[in-house]
């Protein structure tokens, strides 16, 4: 009887030492064998690498730990065991973020400024970045080179050496609005202001502003939807150089500045039909408006992308692609769901943007198919009216009640990396 069950524990400690990953709750380390070759991560399905965090960054720092290890098991199938640099120091690692190894030390000494870095020491895989903000991003990059390389990694592999060492030492990428939707990240954001177009008289409701790169123009309007006036301020100090004469502009609804044509595009907007193919033309030089323009589309909402030579528009639920002269080229509608009220819009060369106020306040992302990509909650419940990009940076133009338009930038506090594979 003792033979038998001495046959059995045998047994049992080679089936336990063949599964794939140990624990993810503990910082104990595990009891697996190390890799027979060392020249996967994953290998067979087979996995003994711990994915190192630094102890000394708390929560955040097991969390993003977490979600790389559930970005290998989505690809490979395999668990991999998660600890913390306060660990037996190990030969098979991935070391990530600012660990105590100092392995990620001598990665650290190469990068000036912001950066950061994959690289492969002995058997040993580090993924460093100098702050939240760059391990989030060198994440991202392992993502899209090696976890989603199929010469790489795949259902029961992850190769190691065949993983590309990189290293990016003084980045200056903007992490902006646009950055971030195109690569998935995780946001915090906040607004800061940086200028009013007050009201004039009974000129007070805010409504589109634009950018020609050099100025902003804001048009604000009166109650009865009758008397607008644009206004034009230095991009770089904020302060008012010229505006318009009053005209009827109707209801305002959204502007947008058309780089090809040198003409700043106001709708006359509103809830009467009539009104929704109209627009009013703004000559920025001279601050000259033109006699209303009918266009074939009712539009509430407006935007122009440079790159394309096209306008992007909407009313209600339905979406538009434009040519120069208007012509709707492409239709689709929207699918985002969103109960909150929209109004203006914005747009870059991969996307287009909705402002959209409530209780608190979002920005809805589609892409140029009308593809709903996302939605970025804003801590505010203030009006927003619309959105432009002004270099590096986003801005929303919102409504001060009774007391005309307040401009704030869109500023992205804190990224997070979150697997979309």
């Amino acid at each position: 009887m003792k033979k038998i069950l001495n046959i059995f524990f045998a047994l049992s400690l080679v089936l336990f030492s063949s599964q794939c990953g140990k624990s993810g709750n503990d910082d104990k380390g595990g009891d697996e064998e190390k890799p027979v070759t060392g020249t996967q991560i994953v290998e067979n399905g087979k996995s003994s690498y711990n994915i190192v965090y630094s102890y000394s960054g708390g929560t955040a720092s097991r969390v993003t730990a977490d979600y790389l290890a559930r970005a290998i098991k989505t690809v490979t199938g395999c668990s991999i065991n998660v600890v913390s640099d306060q660990t037996e120091n190990t030969d098979y690692e991935i070391l990530l973020g600012s660990t105590s190894r100092s392995e990620t030390a001598t990665v650290k000494e190469t990068i000036k400024g912001n950066g950061y870095s994959i690289f492969k020491s002995g058997k040993k895989l580090v993924l460093y970045g100098t702050n939240a903000t760059y391990i989030a991003i060198v994440l991202k990059k392992f993502e899209t080179l090696v976890l989603k390389n199929t010469a790489i990694a795949g259902d029961g592999f992850l190769k190691f050496q065949t993983i590309a060492d990189l290293t990016v030492s003084g980045d200056r990428t903007p992490i902006n609005l646009g950055y971030v939707v195109k690569n998935h990240f995780k946001i915090t954001t906040s607004l800061t202001k940086v200028c009013s177009c007050p009201k004039e008289g009974e000129v007070y409701v805010a409504q589109g502003a634009c950018t020609d790169g050099k100025y902003i123009y804001f048009v604000n309007r009166n109650k009865n939807d009758n008397g607008s006036i644009v206004y034009k301020f230095d991009a770089t100090t904020f302060k008012k150089v010229s505006q318009t004469a009053v005209f009827d502009g109707g209801h305002s609804n959204d502007m947008t500045y058309d780089s090809k044509n040198g003409r700043i595009i106001s709708l006359n907007g509103g809830v009467t039909s009539s009104l929704l193919k109209i627009v009013s033309i703004i000559d920025p030089e001279t601050m000259e408006v033109t006699t209303p323009y009918s266009i074939a589309t009712g539009l509430t909402a407006i935007t122009y992308n440079e790159k394309t030579n096209r306008y992007a528009g909407r009313n209600g639920q339905n979406l538009y692609i434009m040519d120069e002269n208007f012509v709707t080229v492409k239709s689709g509608s929207r699918s985002d769901g969103s109960a909150l009220t929209s109004q203006g819009m914005g747009c870059d060369d991969d996307y287009f943007y909705f402002p959209m106020s409530g209780s608190k306040n979002a920005i809805l992302v589609y892409d140029w198919n009308f593809n709903f990509v996302r939605n970025i909650e804003l801590d505010t419940s203030q009006e927003s009216e619309s959105l432009f990009k002004l270099g590096d940076d986003y801005y929303i133009n919102f409504y001060k009640s009774g007391n005309g338009a307040e401009l704030y930038r869109l500023n992205i506090d804190t990224i997070t990396y979150i697997p979309s594979l």
